[in-house]
């Protein structure tokens, strides 16, 4: 397999999300490839993980954007451990830059999650937003009626399923359930009912920026003061969006093949930031706050 078709195998992907359980066979579905082209580019690292897309707003979970400059050159190591992280971005510029992503499920939790991050993070300058997080392609207005919707409640089981299941959504349920010692048919089941009720959203690929750049696209994310809609290019493919309460209004995380292709949807907007990310730092929320119930007891 060429490496443009790795590349379009996984625009397809990122274009149109798996939204059933996920398999070899509902990739290469949506990618329109062979199951054993999937499975070759698993094998060789090209797909090197899919994730839970859940439905934050429907269980009013909080996102946190966090701006840090560091006097030093921080990696993977450096944000080890930090609970409630969600994605690590590295900017490309000659600043040491990092934008932190962190969800927590209460207000109150937001405030010790920031003086956490800020002991363990060997930053000189932070700037904190805090923002819900929207999705495209959802059934989610973006009106003052978005906030009226039914919150659904997870409970611990669910939490502990969710957090073994984000790790790696390929495993086998039997290897889940004997991880977290729960039945294989509980798992299943709260499987199936976070998908029925529209908790779980998808399983979207989470791609080396390689990938990314053999397609000719590089990642960036945006931020903008904005509340109107954003009409981008058709070949800007945004995979997050959020609408922050403080500072910007808006922003996200889009693979677009310039800079200039992002900022033409950005136009009227009071003021625009386009930053180009080199690196993504993957991690796992859902981890971090189940770890963080259990040592409370």
């Amino acid at each position: 397999m060429s490496k443009i078709r790795e590349g379009d195998v996984v625009l397809s992907l990122l274009k149109n999300p798996v939204t059933e359980a996920l398999s070899v066979k509902a990739i290469a579905e949506h990618a329109g490839v062979s199951d054993k082209t999937i499975s070759r580019m698993i094998k060789n690292n090209r797909l090197p993980k899919f994730r839970v897309s859940l439905n934050y707003p429907l269980l009013r979970v909080f996102t946190l954007l966090v701006y840090c400059e560091s006097s030093i050159q921080l990696d993977e190591e450096d944000f080890k451990g930090i609970p409630f992280v969600e994605e690590v971005y590295v900017t490309d510029s000659f600043k040491n830059e990092y934008f932190i992503k962190m969800k927590v499920l209460k207000y109150n939790m937001i405030f010790p999650a920031l003086k956490k991050l800020r002991e363990l993070v060997a930053a000189d300058y932070f700037v904190t937003n805090i923002a819900y997080d929207y999705l495209y392609d959802t059934l989610l207005p973006q009106d003052s009626r978005y906030f009226d919707v039914k919150r659904e409640h997870l409970d611990e089981k669910d939490w502990k399923v969710l957090s073994a299941l984000n790790e790696n959504p390929l495993r086998p349920i039997n290897e889940i359930a004997s991880e977290i010692r729960i039945p294989v048919q509980t798992v299943s089941y709260r499987i199936n009912k976070m998908g029925s009720k529209n908790i779980i959203l998808g399983y979207p690929v989470f791609p080396e920026p390689s990938v990314i750049e053999q397609a000719g696209l590089r990642t960036y994310l945006y931020l903008a003061r904005r509340w109107d809609p954003i009409n981008f290019d058709p070949e800007v493919i945004n995979v997050s969006m959020h609408y922050f309460h403080a500072g910007y209004n808006i922003g996200g995380v889009v693979f677009a093949k310039s800079s200039a292709v992002l900022k033409k949807g950005l136009k009227g907007s009071d003021r625009a930031v386009v930053f180009k990310i080199k690196d993504i730092i993957q991690n796992n929320w859902m981890e971090g706050l189940w770890d963080e119930r259990n040592k409370r007891g």
